[in-house]
């Protein structure tokens, strides 16, 4: 199993996987190089149109590696699909099958979550700051 923590590095992976340079990869996605180049050495993160953009380009990725590092990097086209995706909620249909439909519902979800956690962190910087201040003042005053 491989397993990064950053897309940055997945996405090195992938496009030294495909025997492919960044150029080609971004061209082959339809991406401008410029951004590819950003995406790959970590200075952005690839939003909803990129990730899309690939695993419809790339049908054969794991959407799961690509998107949170977990699982194999390619889908065994000989396997069952569903054995590269971690266990669905409770009410939701399991997949047996690759479905280009199935890969966006998973991207519009974790990119809704992912704004969520990015809202949650800017909250908590907040606080942090504040705190921060609050100390020194505190320290200010003795």
């Amino acid at each position: 199993m491989t397993e990064m923590s950053d897309i940055s590095d997945r996405l090195k992976t992938l496009i030294d996987a495909l025997k492919i340079n960044a150029s080609k990869f971004a061209l082959s996605i339809g991406a401008d190089k410029g951004q590819m180049s950003s995406y790959v050495n970590g200075k952005y993160k690839p939003g909803y149109d990129i990730i899309s953009a690939i695993l419809l380009e790339y049908r054969n990725l794991n959407p799961w590696w690509l998107i949170l590092g977990e699982g194999e990097i390619f889908i065994d086209k000989k396997s069952n699909y569903s054995n590269n995706i971690p266990p669905v909620s409770a009410g939701e249909p399991s997949v047996t099958y690759m479905d280009s439909d199935y890969h966006l519902k998973i991207i519009e979800s974790l990119v809704s979550q992912n704004e969520k956690l990015q809202n949650e962190v800017s909250n908590f910087s907040a606080i942090q700051k504040d705190m921060a201040m609050a100390q020194a003042e505190m320290a200010a005053t003795r």
